[in-house]
């Protein structure tokens, strides 16, 4: 990878605790020269004056953001904001900008960088089961893509969200089903070695599974299934930061890329990937169509 990883998370208030034990991760994980940035939503406050001087301690950049995030980054404002706030970061057009939740950590960043070796990648996600395109919980775009790809979602949004097959702006799948329209679509590739193991998983509030395992199996793991907890958000809210700091405590770097090798069981998991790239080779499937 030529360029630099750039990693950024979109967050309001109540997400302060997860967002902690994201970035402990991520920079226990990502390789030496990455960049970190948080763009708190300054439209409900930001975060707190305590947040904000630990992650000036620990090195992470902190903004606020004066765009609309239509509840949990929807509409074509939040999906412009999120465009520019991660060019925004760039210091190259080969960087590439890594959008993370909060609620969500990563034991092996090498899932979606390793791909950016490719000079002709331009993105790469976690393959959402059931819609064409990637969750947003975790992709990563090469900075040199991002002008343009804003340009075509600026036609499509006068053209109506039909063109790509949606009738609201969810970021996630605005993003990629353009980036996959725009460019040539890369090959669908999948890293499950096992039925039950793969790239990522969700973790199952309601299976009893211990989350130590979570990052000793899997490359990425979100936690933000909290409607599986019972009790008001604020509790969701604790108990999805408990099983993050539990996770993080059983995790290692040789553990971290072991599911490589042999696959894993056991959480509740699909593990595949979609990239994008210039081009493919000859014959290549339609990824959106894969999908």
């Amino acid at each position: 990878m030529a360029g630099q990883a750039r990693v950024v998370w979109f967050v309001h208030g109540p997400d302060e605790r997860c967002l902690y034990w994201s970035v402990v991760q991520a920079k226990e994980a990502f390789p030496a020269g990455t960049t970190f940035h948080v763009f708190a939503d300054g439209l409900t406050g930001g975060l707190s004056e305590s947040a904000k001087e630990w992650l000036q301690v620990v090195g992470v950049e902190y903004r606020e953001t004066q765009w609309d995030r239509g509840g949990n980054l929807n509409g074509l404002a939040a999906v412009d904001g999120i465009l520019m706030s991660m060019l925004g970061v760039a210091k190259d057009r080969d960087d590439v900008i890594w959008k993370l939740d909060a609620d969500t950590l990563v034991g092996d960043p090498g899932v979606l960088l390793d791909w950016f070796a490719d000079q002709n990648l331009t993105g790469a996600g976690l393959r959402c089961p059931w819609a064409a395109g990637w969750w947003g919980i975790s992709y990563a775009l090469r900075a040199g893509t991002i002008p343009r790809l804003a340009l075509r979602i600026l036609d499509i949004a006068q053209a109506g969200l039909h063109r790509i097959g949606l009738t609201e702006a969810h970021e996630d799948l605005v993003i990629s089903r353009t980036l996959a329209g725009y460019e040539v679509p890369g090959r669908l590739r999948t890293w499950m070695t096992k039925r039950t193991g793969g790239a990522f998983c969700a973790h199952n509030y309601q299976t009893g599974v211990d989350p130590r395992q979570a990052l000793r199996k899997w490359g990425i793991v979100t936690f933000g299934n909290r409607w599986q907890i019972e009790g008001d958000d604020a509790h969701r809210r604790e108990i999805v930061a408990d099983s993050m700091q539990a996770a993080t405590a059983g995790w290692s770097q040789e553990e971290a890329r072991a599911w490589r090798l042999g696959g894993a069981g056991g959480l509740w998991a699909v593990g595949s990937l979609l990239r994008f790239g210039k081009s493919v080779k000859k014959g290549a499937s339609n990824c959106l169509k894969a999908a």
